[in-house]
Order: C-alpha cells, then structure tokens, then sequence
C-alpha cells in the first residue's frame, strides 16, 4: 500500500534466547487506596458500536492519566467533568483526589453524542484538554503537582473547524484532528496557525505527533492520509485517483465470510453452467477456480494454509461456494482470501455481529462479566484483546507503522506489522513521541519512533520484554498493559480485581540449579499477582519506576512496586 515500506531492525543484543520464564514470587507488594468522592466520566458503547473499532475508541480508553513530568502525580475526570489529582508524597498518607480543573458546560455537554474527555501534558506547564464533542482546552498549569498548587486557567478553546470531510464521510471513518499552536504576545498566548485532518478507516493503534511538529506517526489497520490542510491545498496523483475510481466502480468477483475454523468463497457463474465447466484446484497453500474456456475467477497463493481432505466446493444454480478449512495449528481471522486480491467483498450476517457485539459487552457493562464462570458451572465467556481482533467485522488487507509528513502530506517511511500483534504504548521520555510494544515471535519488543539522523529507519528497538507476547495471550480477561520508562518490569491488568506485574531478570544472590535440567542460573524473572480488594471494574492503569497507580469505577489504588535506590536504570 505505501511506496516506502521498510522492516524493523531487531537488536539482538537486547534478546535473550536463553530466557527460561518468570519465577512466580509470593513476596508482597505495599497496595493503597482511596475512595473516589465521585464517579468516573465514562462513554458507553451503544448497542450499534459492536466493531473492535468501536471497542477501541470507548470500551478499551484509559480514563487515567500519569504525569509525566511528574510521575507521582495522576488524573482523571469525573461524571461531573471535574479534573481531579492525585499527587502521592508519602504512600501511607493517600488524600483524596483534589478538583483542579472544571470542563465548562458540562451539563449541555455531556447530553451530546460525543467521544470520552481526555488530556495530555505536552510540556510541564501546559495541559491539553479534549472533552469528546470538539472541543479543545489549552490549559496553563503552573507548579503542577504541587499541594498549594492554583487552578488551571484557560489560555485557548479551540472548536473543531467545518471542512468538507465531516459532511461526506461515514460513520465507518475515523478522522484525526492536527492542529498546530503558535504562541503570541497578544492577550491570546495561543493561536491555532494550522490545521490538517487526516482520514482512516480504522481507530488508529498509536498516534502521536513528532517532537519537531512537521509529522505524525500514526500505527493502524488500513491506510491513513492527509485529506485537509488548512494552509494548502491537498493533491493526489492523477494516476492513484484514476486507479481508486476504478476500483470502486468494479463490481467485486466474488463475496466471503469467515469463522475460526474455516471461510466460504461465493461465486456468481452464468446462466447454465455445470459442474463439468467449472475446475476448482486446492492444495494446502494455493487456490484456483476457473471457468472451462473462461477467465480465472480466482487464482493464487492462500493468506494462510487450508485442510484440503476437507475443503470441498459446491454449485447451486448461479451460486458457486467454495468450502476452505482452516489448519488447526492456524486458526485465525484471515484479513483476505489470496494475497493482495482486492476483488473479493467480505460481510458479516446479522447472527455474526450479534455475537460480536454480545463478546464485547463485558468490557463496558455497569455490572461486569456477572457471570465470570459462565452458565450452569461453565468456562468464562470472556475474552482478551487479541481474541477480540480476531472476531472484527471489518478487517483490512495490512496493519502498518507510518511516518506521515505535515508539510508534502506524504508517508516517508512505513513498515508492515501485521503479524506483529499490538501490546501496548508507553511514554518513555516526556520530552519524546511515546513508545510502540508489538509481539515478536513470544517477545515484546518496544520501539522508540523518531528518525534518527543518519538512519532511515524511524522505529528504534530499545527494550525487550521476554515472552510477554506468549503471557498476555493467556490472560483471558486482560484490559490494560504497559511499562515504567526505566522499562524494569511490565504489568498487566484484568478487566476487574487482577494486577500481573513480570520483571526483568535479576542476578541472584547465589548460583540456582534448574531442577529439570540442571542448568545453573544466574538470574531470575520475578512474577508477581496483586489482588485487589474491590469487584469494581478497573476504568485506567499507569505506571512509574515506583509505583502501579489503578483507577476503578470507585477507588483509586497505589501500589508500590519498586523503591527509588533498587529500580532499574
């Protein structure tokens, strides 16, 4: 899809092929809380919002925020849009969470059909406030974090601009707003100078504007490109136009769906056709059907192996359906049929989607997953994010990481991750765009963007989380994950109750003989699981080089994971 794709560039030195897992410890972890004053603002799905896209945008938000420039300190909003913050000096002696900021017109507002409030920390007096219908705050945050620290005041409302794409698009297109602020000497500190929208089909993954302003990194499924700028005009090439309009006048060839285990290709074939002219070829890893003294209906290699003893293909009338059974050891949501095929329209029946809808439902339900073991006895229902990826009703043809550039509104690098399964971002340095965890084999590797001078690649390997691609996968109900910036351990959370935090290997105190092989270790990776003493759904996590800081729908919880003379640097 993009002209500039590159690969990621694996430092080996930071794998460890040798890692023989987590040691599971029992030592406790120093766990406080305190109770909200009042709820949390959360968006809930609508009954139509049943696509992992829309998961995403509601279901999946992390309604807590840590301060990077000061990484005691975290933040949330209320149902009643007050900014609330918790800055934590002494663990034992957690206040309640103090209001800092009121959204105006919270009342009209939050009535509206709008996205979840949220806010960033560009720089360590300045606050960034969306409140999900439009509008966006710039915020002067003066000695942030500090007890007898004065309200945030307003230094700029920005209100979303009318463009032409807000009146064409559908409901199926996310549109990311970019805007450039300038400061003046004027009574407004802040003038928006520049404004670009960009337009995918997907919730992005990761977005994150460069530290020089000029370009966005963006990690997603499908393609993203600049479709306004309020400074010039947006062109496309005459022959990518021409190609585009003809493929959407292009009927498709032939329509598909798909289970787990296995998909079902439907053709159109003319009036009278028998069996005997029609020649469909199945081996593991290539299809073919084709029309006797025809053209090719569809013809190459498959996106993944097939069973043939059980693939079969059958014609009804006009109807052709051909049968394709998935492998046992490759059972997964295929994004196309034959690779690089686009004449195929891919659909869900209503029955689908119901079930969707009905898998996802638990994670943003006011009484979560009533019934964790299931009817009668039975397994959990539930399901983690990569299961949930798995089930999405729209799937695109490739995931890609893009650079894309502010000024030519063109993608200068780009790498292909779709079979690098997301895991989670992290804030590193808050001076930098955050980093990007994506699975590699059962690793997770995190990479830093930014274009290093003197390289062209603009994704740089600078951590690895050993087999955290296999652990998470295990974790049926897991929600949040993430990682400190001195990267010392990573931690996942349940949708409700469950903290697992796994840490990087730690010489031990004397050499360890592996009972099975009788390898002496030198070093070991702790894992360690925080229960917490609550059901309440848990809305956020974040984390320090000391702490783990849990938002619930009630409480917020500290839990100390590391003191400042012993973490990781």
């Amino acid at each position: 899809m993009y002209d500039c794709e590159e690969s990621l560039e694996v430092r080996r030195n930071l794998l460890n092929p040798n890692f023989e897992g987590y040691k599971l410890s029992l030592d406790a972890l120093p766990k406080y809380h305190c109770k909200l004053p009042t709820g949390v603002d959360v968006v809930q799905l609508s009954e139509d919002q049943y696509s992992v896209h829309h998961v995403r945008i509601f279901g999946l938000t992390n309604h807590l925020v840590l301060d990077q420039w000061n990484p005691n300190t975290v933040y949330f909003i209320d149902q009643h849009w007050n900014v609330r913050e918790l800055t934590v000096t002494i663990d034992t002696q957690i206040d309640s969470p103090r209001t800092i900021f009121t959204i105006p017109d919270a009342a009209t507002k939050r009535a509206k059909e709008r996205l979840n409030a949220s806010l960033w920390f560009p720089a360590s007096d300045i606050c960034v406030l969306s409140d999900g219908t439009g509008e966006l705050y710039i915020l002067s945050t003066v000695t942030r974090g500090a007890s007898d620290a004065p309200r945030w005041t307003e230094e700029l409302t920005a209100g979303e601009e009318n463009s032409e794409t807000h009146n064409t698009e559908t409901n199926f297109v996310t549109i990311l707003e970019w805007l450039t602020l300038t400061r003046t000497t004027g009574d407004t500190p802040f003038t928006v100078s520049h404004h670009r929208q960009i337009k995918g089909k997907a919730a992005p993954l990761y977005a994150a504007v460069e530290e020089t302003g000029r370009a966005v990194f963006i990690a997603g499924e499908g393609k993203y490109e600049i479709v306004y700028d309020s400074l010039k005009p947006v062109e496309k090439e005459k022959k990518d136009s021409e190609k585009d309009s003809k493929e959407a006048e292009r009927d498709p060839t032939y329509t598909w769906t798909q289970t787990m285990e296995d998909l079902t290709l439907t053709f159109t074939v003319p009036q009278g056709t028998q069996k005997s002219d029609i020649d469909v070829v199945l081996t593991p890893n290539r299809l073919a059907v084709e029309l006797k003294n025809g053209p090719a209906l569809l013809q190459g290699p498959l996106f993944r192996d097939i069973d043939v003893s059980v693939s079969t293909w059958i014609l009804e009338g006009r109807k052709l359906e051909v049968g394709l059974a998935k492998k046992e050891d490759e059972m997964l949501m295929w994004p196309e049929v034959v690779v690089g095929d686009q004449m195929g329209e891919y659909f869900v029946d209503p029955d689908q989607a119901r079930i969707i809808h009905d898998r996802l439902a638990h994670l943003t339900s006011d009484e979560l997953n009533p019934d964790p073991r299931g009817k009668n006895g039975g397994a959990s229902s539930s399901s983690n994010c990569q299961m949930l990826e798995e089930c999405d009703a729209y799937p695109e043809n490739f995931s890609c990481m893009i650079r894309l550039d502010g000024e030519t509104h063109q993608v200068t690098n780009s790498v292909n991750i779709g079979t690098n399964q997301w895991l989670f971002n992290a804030q590193l340095d808050p001076q930098k765009v955050p980093a990007i965890c994506l699975r590699h084999d059962v690793d997770g590797l995190l990479w830093q963007p930014g274009v290093i001078p003197g390289s062209g690649n603009a994704w740089f390997h600078t951590a690895t989380f050993n087999a955290l691609g296999y652990v998470q996968a295990s974790k049926r109900d897991k929600k949040f994950a993430s990682c400190p910036p001195d990267t010392s351990y990573t931690v996942l959370c349940d949708c409700v109750r469950h903290v697992y935090i796994y840490r990087q290997p730690e010489g031990t105190m004397s050499p360890v003989k592996n009972r099975k092989t009788g390898k002496v270790v030198t070093e070991i990776s702790k894992q360690q699981l925080v229960s917490l003493d609550c059901q309440d759904n848990i809305l956020g996590m974040q984390t320090s080089n000391e702490r783990i800081f849990i938002l619930t729908s009630q409480r917020l919880y500290v839990i100390r994971v590391n003191d400042v003379t012993t973490a990781t640097t």
